[in-house]
């Protein structure tokens, strides 16, 4: 059965949002699931009737979604833009747990210290070179001037509270993962964390996407997070070390031929 955090309500909510978006009718699924006709009326109705998680998997595989979305977010709440992102964050989390993308621990204490080079560019894609004021306990605010992330959270005042990630996309675009808090703050505050996804591309700039903040994508972005610093714990293998190590699995030792010159 469910947890309890599982609320019935967002899960009804979303398979008939998706049937009426995926033009099924109630009877199709539910004769693909094996279950009666009229059963999700039913269980939709019956507030002591619950699903149990093989009925929650098969209702998913049949509506192309992931169990994480049918379950944690009121689908039919969020604008277009939102449902998209939603489905792009998944997919990051999905492909990461398969290894299909290689991603790049970026370290809390090496990104405290990014260098401005000797034009006044920060010596990182997702840093900018800020002149501001900040109350750092003295009896007037310091004037500041260095390299900061400039979140969508907290803006200029902004620090690096844990390791980040970079994962190198289509035409050079960058996904930047900031594990970020409030460069200052009183011992009162609460909400001085964040973590925020940002992308770049060479045409277009920065722009930031989504973050934890955002309660309709807490967990899922929380949940790519931890995906990412897992695979980031193991070792990597890059194309041309496999292509080694499979010809040497095959018993392969012989050099590839040299390709011929094209005459002139």
């Amino acid at each position: 059965m469910m947890t309890n955090e599982f609320s019935k309500e967002i899960f009804m909510n979303n398979v008939y949002y998706l049937l009426k978006a995926k033009s099924m009718k109630v009877g199709e699924v539910e004769k693909a699931i094996g279950v009666s006709i009229g059963y999700l009326a039913k269980l939709k109705k019956d507030a002591g009737l619950r699903p149990g998680i093989d009925l929650v998997i098969k209702i998913a595989e049949k509506l192309q979604v992931s169990i994480d979305t049918l379950v944690g977010v009121d689908m039919e709440k969020l604008t277009g833009t939102e449902q998209y992102l939603l489905c792009f964050v998944e997919k990051l989390k999905t492909d990461t747990e398969a290894e299909k993308l290689e991603w790049w621990r970026e370290t809390a204490s090496g990104l405290a210290d990014v260098e401005i080079d000797r034009n006044g560019f920060p010596e990182h894609p997702f840093f900018t070179c800020e002149e501001f004021y900040e109350d750092r306990g003295g009896d007037y605010p310091d004037r500041v001037s260095e390299a900061v992330f400039v979140s969508n959270a907290f803006g200029s005042h902004t620090a690096i509270h844990g390791d980040c990630y970079n994962l190198r996309m289509k035409n050079g675009a960058r996904l930047f993962l900031a594990d970020i808090v409030k460069s200052t703050y009183r011992q009162t505050e609460t909400d001085v964390y964040a973590k925020e996804i940002w992308m770049q591309t060479t045409s277009a700039g920065s722009q930031f996407l989504c973050s934890n903040r955002n309660p309709q994508y807490s967990a899922f972005v929380n949940n790519l997070f931890t995906a990412v610093a897992e695979y980031c714990k193991h070792p990597r293998l890059g194309a041309a070390y496999r292509n080694v190590i499979d010809a040497f699995m095959k018993d392969d030792m012989k050099d590839d031929p040299i390709p011929e010159e094209v005459p002139f």
